[in-house]
C-alpha cells in the first residue's frame, strides 16, 4: 500500500470516529427533566411539587401556589406549608382542604392556595418552604416570590379569614355593635 492510501484511509477513519467519540460522557439537555418556567419543582416524594411559587401583590403579604400531582394510586393531602430555615417566621394559613387523588392532580390556584405572610415576602426573594402530606412525607424547597402581573395576573389572593379587618381594635366586635358594661 502506498503512503497516499494509508493517509486516506487514516484520515477516513478518524473522520468517521470523531463525531462518535465526541458524544461520549455528554450530559446532554434531552436526558434531563426541563420545564421552562419562573416556578420550583420537585419530584422526590410520591406527590410532585410543580411550578411553586408566592404570588404577591402588597410586600408582605402573598398566596402559594403550586400543582400537586400524587403518584401512587392512594388519595394523600396536603396538611400543611411552613416556612423554614432562615424563613421560619413566615405565617401560612390554609384556604381549602386540599386532596390530592391517587394517580390525580390538584392545582393549588383554583382553590385559593395558602395564603403567606411575612417580612420577606417580597418580590424577588426566594423563601424556603416545608410542604407536608398525610402519608408523612415532608418537602422542603426554595420558592420564588413573584408580582401579580403576566402570567399570574390571573392569581386570586384570597382575604385572610383569620385576619382582623383594618381600622377594628383587636377584641371588639366587628358587626358595628358595640359592648356595654352596666356598674
Amino acid at each position: 500500500m502506498t503512503k497516499t492510501w494509508r493517509r486516506l484511509l487514516t484520515t477516513a477513519a478518524v473522520t468517521l470516529a470523531l463525531p462518535l467519540v465526541a458524544a461520549c460522557g455528554q450530559d446532554l439537555p434531552t436526558d434531563q427533566v426541563y420545564t421552562p418556567g419562573i416556578g420550583t419543582n420537585d419530584r422526590s416524594s410520591s406527590v410532585d411539587i410543580l411550578h411553586a411559587v408566592v404570588v404577591t401583590e402588597v410586600p408582605g403579604e402573598g398566596v402559594f401556589i403550586a400543582g400537586l400531582a400524587n403518584g401512587v394510586d392512594a388519595d394523600d393531602q396536603l396538611t400543611g406549608v411552613s416556612g423554614a430555615g432562615a424563613d421560619t417566621a413566615l405565617s401560612t394559613t390554609p384556604t381549602a382542604e386540599v386532596t390530592i387523588p391517587g394517580r390525580g392532580f390538584v392545582q393549588l390556584a383554583d382553590g385559593g392556595g395558602v395564603l403567606v405572610s411575612g417580612d420577606r415576602i417580597q418580590a424577588g426573594n426566594v423563601v424556603q418552604m416545608t410542604i407536608t402530606f398525610a402519608n408523612g412525607e415532608a418537602v422542603t424547597m426554595d420558592v420564588p416570590v413573584v408580582l401579580r402581573t403576566r402570567d399570574f395576573a390571573d392569581v386570586e389572593i384570597p382575604e385572610d379569614p383569620t385576619a382582623t379587618p383594618a381600622g377594628t381594635p383587636t377584641g371588639l366586635p366587628t358587626d358595628g355593635a358595640t359592648e356595654t358594661t352596666e356598674g
